[in-house]
């Protein structure tokens, strides 16, 4: 019997692997592979302390928003579950991620493999991204399957790869209420380089001589060197601008603590916000988010709607931001 390596059906499956020489490091490299390719990565783990040594990994992946899925070893079933007390490196691995994942999950039988990592991909790339864990007990990885019998699909028949351009009422709405802005701000975050966004969220800015700023996540989404752009690492510019904007719209990013939580001062039109984290109440909201699907779609339904209310509130824009805020050259210039 001639034998195989587990890793040997990977490169025909277009999947690389990398070795690295710890737990940690592995999710890490993992997390800045999703960051650049903008798509997920995975994780291996072994068990017991070695699987516990990604959740620092996956504790980072959870607050940027990162969908890396990770897979570790457990001890076999007949001691794990439930632990029967002194086993060799037995730790309820499953539970110690749940805190700092979108999904976290013990596969008990082999033939579940596929649909628990359909549901692992699909937690961990649906709405805000994030990481997603699997349990693997060590005995199945000797479990022999028959590849005819398991039911393995496209991804796209498992998760939304496409949100589609957005609710046009919706898109209306935010449409008027930033082309009869005096002081537009857009603020775009990470979401918006996933959904390959960014040239027609800066078109829409052009559009509205809108004052434009990111999230640090999001570095890049914005040419740092547009005269519309207040730069992050400005605190005082960029919240000037942000305070005095009469609306603001947010696009695909959380506001955190750096955003004042969305704190908005008194008199100050509601942002529409673009938001997809449905993983817990947001306390500091004062409307419910809206998602209206992909942002490069729904940008190209801002501009249009926006163009259809006329240049003269532009106009009038690019007269009134150089009176309040410093932009490396006028935000009336353009080609």
């Amino acid at each position: 019997m001639v034998r195989t390596s587990p890793l040997s059906p990977l490169a025909p499956n277009g999947i690389r692997y990398v070795n690295t020489h710890h737990e940690e490091a592995a999710v890490h490299i993992a997390e800045g592979y999703t960051r650049i390719a903008r798509k997920p990565a995975v994780a291996l783990g072994n068990p017991g302390p070695g699987g516990a040594n990604m959740l620092a990994g996956l504790t980072s992946a959870y607050g940027e928003g990162h969908p890396v899925i990770a897979i570790a070893c457990t001890r076999r079933g007949a001691v794990n579950n439930p632990d029967r007390g002194g086993a060799w490196q037995a730790t309820d691995l499953v539970a110690m991620a749940r805190p700092v994942t979108k999904y976290s999950e013990l596969v008990i039988r082999p033939e579940r493999v596929p649909e628990m990592v359909r549901a692992a991909f699909r937690a961990a790339t649906n709405g805000r991204p994030g990481p997603a864990f699997l349990a693997i007990p060590d005995e199945l990885l000797a479990a022999r399957i028959d590849p005819d019998r398991l039911r393995v699909t496209p991804a796209a028949n498992n998760r939304a790869v496409n949100l589609g351009a957005g609710d046009p009422a919706l898109i209306g709405q935010a449409a008027e209420l930033l082309a009869s802005a005096q002081r537009p701000f857009i603020y775009a975050g990470k979401g918006v380089l996933w959904s390959g966004g960014s040239n027609e969220l800066v078109a829409l800015g052009d559009r509205l001589a809108a004052g434009m700023g990111s999230s640090l996540g999001a570095r890049g989404v914005v040419p740092e060197d547009h005269p519309h752009y207040f730069h992050i690492f400005d605190m005082q510019a960029s919240m000037t601008a942000r305070n005095e904007a009469d609306v603001v719209l947010v696009v695909r990013t959380r506001l955190g603590e750096y955003d004042g939580w969305g704190c908005r001062r008194p008199g100050a039109t509601p942002a529409p916000e673009d938001h997809p984290d449905r993983r817990r109440p947001a306390l500091h909201r004062a409307e419910p988010a809206r998602r209206c699907g992909h942002c490069g779609g729904r940008a190209r339904r801002w501009q249009a709607c926006c163009g259809r209310r006329g240049e003269d509130a532009r106009v009038r824009r690019c007269q009134i931001w150089p009176a309040t805020a410093s932009f490396p050259q006028s935000p009336c210039s353009e080609a």
